[in-house]
């Protein structure tokens, strides 16, 4: 056989296995971007149909008082900002109860999670200064202009960072040296939650109690999609893939505060937010743990790690309709080798949003 012929179908062969390749891989790429798509279109009826027979039929909350200005600024009679200094030197303003005593009463510190900001705890703010409590909502790290710049978000991936983070602002407020132990309790809601078990790990002895709102304690996230490959939670991940996309977090913002009527909130964020690329950094970081899982799976060297479960009270709020996180994931609060302390799952009929979709539910939850 002629050695140009054996050439050309040489060359034939690797072309077409390329372009094989170079197809499999254009296919991929549209069926994930499509199964995204599909999967945000999913979403948002979903939500649209959720808010409009939940406001039509079981919207039962107490008339909405902000307590910001037109400026997106905090102008309440009860309430004050205060200049807090992060770890990277950025300055950023809290909210807090005017007559803020941590001598005097139990402070409960705030925090929220994405795409949010402390409004999010405006009922909460209100009842439990009603109730004698301070009250302190921070921004998480990032969500605030000024605070983390741009060029260094990818510091925000680091979770083990949040925890300090949380210490430095206890120690400007006064909350560390208290003349009461264990006189605070942390709130934290989605990706605040991890700034509140992070805090409550580097200080346990800081803390009375911990609520998590819209999430699972320590772990238990991973512990789900881990130990069982047909959870559904692996359907709930499609939105992390969606929140590494740049510009998509920005676009979901708009939409999330429509659909849940919050005027005050989209007001903080047009003039005080900071919908930036620091925004996607736990979700850089959440993919790069997913896949480092599953890599110690198929290796046979993955274990769970009971030392990451705060050791405090904890306990869990949970909406039953809540599209980010299945009900497996979140009942791990239960599992009877973590009862070492006194541990709980709160169920409310709501979507993820449950401090203001169920905050009569979730008031009367922390306040116990």
């Amino acid at each position: 056989m002629d050695d140009n012929y054996i050439s050309y179908l040489l060359y034939q062969f690797f072309f077409y296995i390329i372009l094989f390749i170079i197809g499999n891989i254009i296919f991929i790429i549209l069926s994930i971007f499509v199964f995204l798509i599909c999967g945000q279109i999913y979403f948002e009826w979903w939500t649209r149909s959720f808010y409009k027979r939940f406001k039509k039929e079981n919207w039962n909350r107490p008339e909405w008082e902000s307590i910001i200005d037109d400026k997106g600024y905090v102008n309440h009679p009860k309430f004050m900002e205060k200049d807090i200094k992060s770890m990277e030197d950025c300055t950023y303003q809290v909210i807090m109860n005017k007559d803020f005593n941590p001598q005097e009463k139990e402070t409960i510190i705030f925090y929220h999670g994405f795409p949010d900001t402390p409004l999010l705890f405006t009922y909460q703010l209100h009842y439990f200064i009603k109730k004698n409590y301070n009250v302190l909502a921070p921004p998480c790290r990032g969500y605030q202009k000024g605070y983390l710049e741009e060029k260094d978000y990818m510091k925000f991936a680091n979770v083990l960072e949040w925890g300090t983070e949380v210490e430095k602002m206890m120690i400007q407020c006064k909350l560390d040296k208290l003349s009461k132990p264990k006189n605070v309790h942390i709130v934290g809601h989605d990706w605040g939650s991890q700034m509140a078990q992070m805090a409550v790990l580097k200080n346990p002895d800081w803390f009375k109690s911990c609520t998590l709102l819209s999430i699972s304690d320590g772990d238990s996230f991973q512990d789900t999609y881990m130990s069982n490959w047909k959870s559904m939670q692996w359907f709930y991940f499609y939105y992390v893939v969606l929140f590494n996309i740049p510009g998509v977090p920005s676009l979901l913002v708009s939409t999330l505060i429509a659909e849940t009527n919050r005027p005050d909130c989209k007001t903080y964020l047009e003039n005080r937010g900071n919908v930036g690329m620091h925004l996607y950094a736990p979700y850089f970081a959440f993919t790069k743990n997913i896949i480092k899982g599953i890599s110690q799976k198929w290796k046979g060297t993955y274990k769970r790690k009971p030392e990451l479960k705060c050791q405090i009270p904890t306990q869990s709020i949970w909406g039953i309709w809540d599209m980010a996180i299945t009900f497996d994931a979140v009942n791990q609060i239960n599992e009877p080798s973590l009862k070492k302390e006194k541990r709980r799952l709160v169920l409310v009929d709501s979507m993820h949003h449950v401090t203001y979709e169920r905050p009569y539910e979730v008031n009367k939850a922390i306040e116990e």
